[in-house]
């Protein structure tokens, strides 16, 4: 068996069957090969679609379970197998670190919405309560942020 270090991305290629111009076009770098999965983009969704009454950290944890969930015995073979692979090639393990930044601003992303929204109650109940001063501001942000907790029912 070939190293990983001593495989091209021309055999590679050749063994898919394809051109190297069209590997590359998928495929940006040789690390990216090994890196590549669709789980991120997954992962990122199933947390943005948790409900709002969850904490950031509970929204993440339910949207990981429900990726992993979908995921068969082989999926996560693979998925061990690139991270032990990631582990030995400092290339590899470089690619993979990048690619947890980009879930982590992409994780940021999500957790910035949940804290712009409950600003945005903030704010218009504030205003609100600026335009009519005989309510009870408290109660105000309460009842906006339990309407936006549970969904923002109409």
């Amino acid at each position: 068996m070939q190293g990983y270090h001593e495989t091209t991305t021309e055999q590679i290629a050749e063994a898919a069957l394809v051109s190297t111009s069209t590997l590359f076009r998928y495929f940006p770098s040789k690390e990216d090969l090994m890196l590549t999965d669709n789980y991120d983009p997954l992962i990122i969704e199933a947390c943005r679609t948790q409900p709002a009454q969850l904490g950031p950290v509970e929204a993440i944890r339910h949207g990981l379970r429900a990726v992993f969930a979908t995921m068969d015995d082989q999926d996560l073979a693979d998925m061990k197998e690139r991270a032990e692979l990631a582990l030995i090639v400092p290339a590899l393990r470089a690619a993979m670190l990048d690619q947890f930044a980009q879930v982590i601003r992409q994780l940021t992303d999500v957790v910035a919405t949940l804290a712009g929204a409950v600003l945005g109650v903030a704010i218009s109940t504030a205003f609100y309560w600026v335009e009519h001063p005989d309510t009870d501001l408290v109660a105000l942000i309460d009842e906006a942020l339990a309407d936006l907790e549970s969904g923002l029912p109409l």
